[in-house]
């Protein structure tokens, strides 16, 4: 076994799993291990066999956390966009209104009433103020008195949490896509522009006001919100259950400025870092231009990139990654995830310049090829699957490292594993409390392979890994996670059940 120190993730979903999926042991909570409701029947039969690499029950529940050493949390808080609720709208034609259900809650966990709910809910706000409420409420100590969670306004709370109490997990607020904000729901003529910016400046406003204000937000996520373009996210069979047509590959739009602005600002609460994950080439670039003109005019108050979670593609420059549309068969003969979703080497080289930090994650459908994925099925042995999968990952790892071309490169990165967002997760590695092995398996393939040694940089496996794990995430922290105590206002919504 390594040495030891604590694990940190800076995207994962706790909450959104505990609170929109069937509670089968004692309350409610982030705790508890949860399941995806399962049914006899054909329609949910084929959902699960198309579905076979998402896992059907919870990876990122705290009592995980605590068995795989998991101690800094970042809990991305997500109002399901409607576009996924627009699944049952192709699969009721083949199964039924009933079936589309029952293959819908199969795949995600999604229970009957809480589907009922989002499908009712005409405000993305106010869901994302219900799990808020619901993850400030179950702070402290677990079900069984061994572990507690904290949301942690600052690094110096957070510091204080994990030195005081070996079993203390402290969680960072984030929220994955804007939307939360109140705005995409408007599928015929957009709203005018102020009304839109008003919305935007109070619901923004009320976010930074909470005690503990999300450390940063993804400007993006799935579907068009009426903020900027997203890049196509769905691999297949996916691909062609849900339209990401509307806004796709677009630019950043006048709201989506007004948006950023808001966040950004200091002057209306605490600074909200952006997200570039699931922005399109297209924003990505506006974005990136707008920062690196800040920064260069503003050298004492830099503001950094952040991906949370990542691969790498195999392109130089933005513009290569999108020569070809993502389609499946941009994904054949080549190593990694070839899509725009993934980061060039030119994307890696603004994030570095803006003293970022790179989340990886743990999905092999966007770690690695079709083709590649397809070969390590055809292997028979376990030792060469478990092989063929740390090669994977090593070649993001050093992809982005090489991309920077020199030591510093081992700065950017952390672990963004996305567990509990419904990934297809890396087979080693099914949920938290399989990081140990993962960093052991790492360490045990770098030493056996000298993978790429020339980019080593000095560094020892041991040390490159508890940079990717602990290291980098804590720096990040002490640096851009400075806030100084507020007013506040409490959720005042009704307890959650």
């Amino acid at each position: 076994m390594s040495e030891s120190y604590f694990f940190t993730d800076i995207h994962c979903h706790p909450t959104l799993r505990a609170y929109n999926t069937p509670v089968t042991h004692g309350q409610r909570n982030l705790w508890e291990k949860t399941y995806n409701p399962t049914y006899d029947s054909s329609a949910s039969r084929w959902a699960r066999m198309q579905t076979r690499d998402i896992l059907k029950e919870s990876q990122a529940n705290l009592y995980n956390m605590a068995r795989g050493g998991v101690r800094v949390i970042f809990d991305s808080l997500y109002p399901v966009e409607k576009g996924f609720l627009n699944f049952r709208k192709m699969a009721s034609v083949v199964f039924g209104k009933k079936k589309a259900d029952e293959v819908l809650h199969t795949i995600t966990g999604i229970d009957e009433h809480q589907l009922k709910q989002l499908r009712r809910n005409g405000d993305y706000f106010q869901e994302l103020l219900a799990q808020y409420a619901f993850l400030n409420k179950g702070q402290g100590k677990s079900p069984n008195g061994q572990y507690q969670y904290q949301l942690v306004a600052n690094y110096d709370e957070l510091q204080a949490l994990v030195t005081q109490d070996p079993n203390a997990m402290a969680v960072v607020v984030t929220i994955e896509g804007a939307h939360a904000f109140h705005s995409g729901l408007n599928q015929g003529r957009r709203p005018a522009l102020a009304d839109m910016k008003r919305d935007l400046s109070q619901n923004i406003g009320i976010t930074k006001s909470w005690k503990y204000p999300p450390f940063f937000v993804n400007l993006a996520h799935h579907f068009f919100n009426e903020l900027c373009g997203h890049t196509r996210s769905f691999k297949p069979p996916a691909y062609s259950a849900f339209n990401q047509k509307r806004g796709l590959n677009k630019g950043i739009l006048p709201a989506g400025w007004h948006a950023l602005h808001e966040m950004l600002a200091t002057d209306n609460g605490p600074r909200i870092l952006i997200d570039i994950k699931h922005m399109s080439v297209r924003s990505r670039r506006e974005y990136y231009q707008f920062i690196e003109s800040y920064n260069r005019l503003n050298p004492s108050d830099r503001i950094p990139i952040i991906c949370s979670h990542t691969g790498i593609n195999d392109f130089a420059t933005m513009k290569e990654s999108i020569k070809k549309a993502d389609k499946p068969g941009k994904n054949k003969n080549v190593d990694v995830h070839n899509w725009s979703i993934n980061i060039s080497a030119e994307e890696i080289q603004h994030i570095h310049r803006s003293g970022g930090i790179i989340g990886l994650m743990l999905d092999k459908g966007l770690l690695g090829s079709h083709t590649t994925l397809e070969n390590i099925k055809k292997l028979s042995s376990p030792a060469e699957k478990k092989r063929a999968f740390l090669e994977i990952i090593a070649r993001n790892i050093f992809g982005i490292v090489k991309a920077v071309g020199d030591k510093s490169g081992w700065n950017l990165l952390a672990l963004g594993s996305d567990y509990d967002g419904l990934i297809t997760h890396i087979d080693l590695y099914p949920d938290t409390t399989h990081i140990p092995n993962f960093r052991d398996d790492m360490v045990e393939f770098l030493k056996a392979t000298g993978y790429e040694k020339e980019y080593w940089f000095g560094y020892e496996p041991e040390e490159m890994l508890r940079k990717i794990l602990h290291d980098n995430t804590m720096e990040f922290l002490k640096t851009h996670f400075q806030r100084t105590p507020q007013l506040y206002s409490e959720p005042t919504l009704a307890t959650i059940q």
